[in-house]
């Protein structure tokens, strides 16, 4: 039989991931999400296996959990960076139509996780009535009213926090289709986790703003004085320059993960509200409006934080790139005249040795010539009819020549080294 891969039974599950417990009306449905720290993930899921009261199974990590607690259906779903907890409960008639059954408080006693978000949402059924009286705590001027799945329900949320922490929403089933109210209850859920966790990237967006605008403001300097004629020495310039494009590239990396987890959320969010296909409800604002009026202006800035770092960081690279172009070109001028200037210093080298080798030649021609000179006043003596003064002039010329060849064969013999 063939080998499995060892990724198979992995990705099977990840295909089936992010699911919750099926869900039918009447009921109520609590959700809290929470963010954890870097190597927190441990800690989160061993809380969630103390609420289903389970053993944690230590031998494989587990990103699901599912069970019944204290007549709650308990949904739990762990995340790169969050965790979600979900809790249903299924309504009777002799419950409270104006409030929610609050959790018992110890289950999220000592969350090892910060709550980002916790919603409470009522799924009425077709017989129950209007939510009249639930409608009385939203805020009237950030009501949001829609039909969703091709007017098979009505939703309505503010999506403020009310008195108990959570924010609140209510869903009317005019007919949904069985499965239907699950993902109806899912996707809002995902809609309002994504949303809040892509708003993350707003605050670190304003707080590395300000920082940006300095490092454009000392590029913007940088670039005038690298334009000005009389500047100052390249090198101060380009290390100027080098520091701020460290500064923008450390600016950038520690951005670059908050604000890409931010778009990728932001287009998750975009994907639900086209999977909720809502419809218009005459006189209220939709979830698309709302969501286009409040968080995309949030997700712009975002983009917009990203595209001014990467626009500075590439003109800067662009400017690095010039100031070495201009160092080169100055180093290559300065090569350029040490190597005129040794030109200069051979042809004077080469002038000052012929003219030394004419001397040579001079000066040991004479001391041949002196030598020679006593030579023949002796032969005079011997012989006076002999005239040394015209036989030493005959031979002076002939004494250059000598001295001249000699001096040439002795430059142009080979070394022996």
């Amino acid at each position: 039989m063939a080998q499995d891969h060892p990724l198979r039974v992995q990705l099977t599950e990840e295909m089936h991931a992010r699911r919750l417990g099926h869900v039918r009306a009447p009921c109520e449905v609590t959700q809290l999400l929470a963010v954890y720290g870097e190597g927190a993930q441990q800690a989160v899921r061993r809380h969630a296996f103390a609420i289903a009261g389970r053993p944690e199974v230590a031998s494989a990590p587990v990103n699901h959990l599912a069970a019944s607690v204290a007549g709650f259906e308990f949904t739990w779903e762990c995340h790169a960076e969050f965790a979600t907890y979900t809790f249903i409960r299924y309504r009777e008639a002799s419950d409270d139509q104006a409030s929610f059954t609050p959790l018992p408080p110890h289950w999220m006693a000592g969350l090892p996780a910060a709550i980002l978000r916790g919603t409470q949402i009522r799924l009425l059924s077709t017989d129950d009535p209007e939510p009249t009286i639930l409608l009385e705590d939203f805020h009237p001027g950030d009501l949001v009213t829609c039909d969703v799945f091709d007017r098979a329900a009505t939703i309505w949320a503010d999506f403020r926090l009310h008195n108990n922490g959570f924010g609140k929403l209510v869903i009317k089933d005019r007919h949904l289709s069985d499965g239907d109210a699950t993902r109806v209850v899912q996707w809002l859920q995902e809609l309002g986790n994504y949303r809040k966790m892509a708003l993350l990237g707003l605050p670190l967006a304003k707080e590395l703003g300000g920082r940006l605008k300095q490092l454009e403001d000392e590029f913007a300097s940088l670039v005038t004085a690298i334009a000005m004629p009389d500047r100052q020495s390249d090198a101060d310039l380009f290390h100027a320059l080098s520091s701020l494009t460290a500064e923008l590239n450390r600016l950038e990396s520690d951005a670059s993960f908050r604000m890409s987890a931010t778009m990728a959320y932001a287009q998750i969010v975009h994907d639900r509200l086209t999977s909720l296909r809502e419809s218009r409800i005459a006189g209220h604002q939709t979830l698309s409006e709302f969501t286009e009026r409040r968080f995309m202006p949030a997700i712009r800035t975002c983009q917009s934080f990203m595209n001014r770092v990467q626009q500075v960081s590439r003109r800067a690279d662009s400017a690095s790139g010039l100031m070495r172009t201009s160092i080169d070109v100055v180093l290559r001028s300065q090569t350029r005249d040490l190597l005129a200037s040794m030109d200069r210093r051979s042809g004077l080298q080469l002038r000052l040795q012929q003219a030394v080798e004419g001397l040579s030649v001079a000066a040991i021609t004479y001391y041949m010539a002196a030598l020679l000179h006593y030579e023949l006043e002796a032969l005079h003596h011997l012989a006076p009819f002999f005239n040394p003064v015209m036989v030493l002039a005959a031979a002076i010329p002939l004494l250059i020549a000598i001295v001249w060849q000699l001096l040439r064969s002795k430059k142009h013999r080979p070394s022996n080294f």
